[in-house]
């Protein structure tokens, strides 16, 4: 006799089965359609360098508007080069006036100059009288008269700010003063970003402001960041990399790109000074890459370890727990040793220094 419940039976899985991957498609379809939807790109301008942003999350594209209007923001308050910022009128009442100035700037400054202070004041907020007589302000470049350098220095220490936090005022206390924060600005404006995406809880995201860039949240996959190290030796191509370094979160902010050095008299020059003397950094580094929970704190120390070298930059980079690569114009490439793990050379002309 035929068994008809075991027949029904055999019929009932397949149909379940089919039934079951068609709902398992819908449904992983559905999460790519949205997963795709949340994700947003943009690159702008803004604090004269490129802005990439690649975001994840249900508002993604409404954040990556507000990062842009913050960092416009930001830029009318700290340049000193835009009428009516906050370091404009600064240095306009240098010598004299007590000036009010918005908490973005006064935290940017109160950093600085705690960073300066490590530093052995390698890297000043009061360099713009320096920097404006070598002409790396945008203006003509020239060599300097020694006597000159030596007049521009006397102007240079970061003890002549003065800040009274309390009421949220700012004062040079010497006439010939004068602030910049060129040297961290886009530290300042990778800051703020992540402050966005965090605010507006963001799944995850990278951000690159000029050679500052910034990563946000966890990967879907739970993978390390990869940020690269762009070769500095190569001006002619944007995409140029040597190696790059993993990373979970936090900030990587590079110096010595071809947009930190100026030709003066037929030759390259570093647009960085050595404060010390006055001139422009002379040593074997070709760029340093820095790794920072803070971005001020990356962008500054970046700048500080071209002008100390690997062995006077130990005490500093430990002071604040930043973790640095050193490229040598011999392309052998120092990383600490706590990232080691994580970088890797893609250039095979690189070699990797164990010392």
């Amino acid at each position: 006799m035929k068994k008809w419940g075991s027949s029904k039976r055999a019929t009932y899985i397949p149909l379940f089965f089919l039934i079951f991957v068609i709902v398992v498609c819908i449904v992983g379809w559905y999460a790519f359609v949205e997963q795709r939807d949340k994700s947003f790109t943009n690159t702008s301008m803004g604090m004269d360098v490129q802005v990439h942003q690649m975001l994840c999350g249900n508002d993604a594209e409404f954040a990556a508007g507000k990062v842009r209007e913050k960092i416009q923001e930001l830029e009318n308050k700290i340049s000193y080069d835009i009428a009516e910022s906050d370091i404009e009128r600064i240095n306009s009442g240098s010598g004299e006036k007590w000036i009010k100035a918005s908490e973005d700037t006064i935290s940017a400054l109160n950093k600085f100059i705690d960073i300066s202070k490590k530093s052995k004041g390698v890297i000043d907020p009061t360099a713009l009288p320096l920097i404006s007589l070598w002409g790396f302000d945008n203006t003509t470049v020239r060599y300097p008269e020694r006597d000159a350098i030596e007049k521009a220095l006397a102007n240079v220490d970061y003890r002549y700010i003065k800040i009274n936090n309390s009421v949220g005022r700012v004062k040079i206390k010497n006439k010939g003063g004068a602030i910049t924060l060129k040297q961290i600005e886009k530290g300042i404006a990778c800051n703020a970003a992540l402050d966005i995406y965090k605010k507006l809880k963001i799944d995850y995201g990278v951000i690159s402001i000029g050679s500052v860039v910034g990563v946000y949240g966890q990967k879907p996959n739970d993978s390390l960041w990869k940020v690269s190290i762009k070769d500095p030796f190569v001006w002619d191509k944007a995409d140029s990399r040597v190696a790059h370094i993993k990373v979970r979160d936090g900030y990587v902010a590079t110096f010595g790109l071809k947009s930190d050095k100026i030709n003066i008299d037929g030759a390259q020059k570093n647009k960085l000074l050595d404060i010390r003397f006055g001139e422009p950094v002379k040593n074997d580094i070709a760029l340093v890459s820095v790794l920072h929970t803070d971005a001020i704190i990356a962008s500054a120390l970046s700048q500080v370890c071209c002008v100390l070298g690997k062995d006077e930059s130990f005490e500093v980079l430990n002071y604040y727990g930043a973790e640095a690569i050193l490229v040598y114009e011999d392309r052998k490439i120092y990383v600490t040793p706590k990232i080691r793990e994580n970088f890797f050379i893609t250039d095979e002309t690189y070699t990797l220094m164990t010392e």
